[in-house]
């Protein structure tokens, strides 16, 4: 089985036969050569990873500490207390005018 081969899961997929579906052990097989040890295998999986969780985690951390500074201003905190308040109002309103 190669990689192009793997399909997005369906409601048919449950269905179908173990042939038809991607197994981890069948990917795996597909990027492994047979001869490679494993371990080498799952350290170069690792090396590649790893690096990426922690640059996506210290991005994520970045723009959440932006976003926090920037919700934490009085400004914008008002305007947002207003909208919301707005909002709930509407709703408030409209199941008023629904039991009528």
């Amino acid at each position: 089985m190669s990689i192009r081969s793997i399909r997005a899961p369906t409601a048919s997929t449950a269905d179908s036969s173990p042939q038809d579906r991607a197994d981890l052990p069948d990917v795996a097989a597909t990027v492994r050569r047979p001869d490679e040890p494993r371990t080498l295998t799952i350290a170069e999986l690792a090396a590649i990873f790893l690096p990426s969780a922690v640059l996506w985690w210290r991005l994520f951390s970045l723009l959440i500490s932006v976003l926090g500074r920037t919700l934490s201003r009085k400004r914008v905190r008002k305007a947002f207390d207003r909208v919301t308040g707005t909002v709930l109002m509407g709703f408030g309103i409209a199941m008023v005018l629904e039991n009528r």
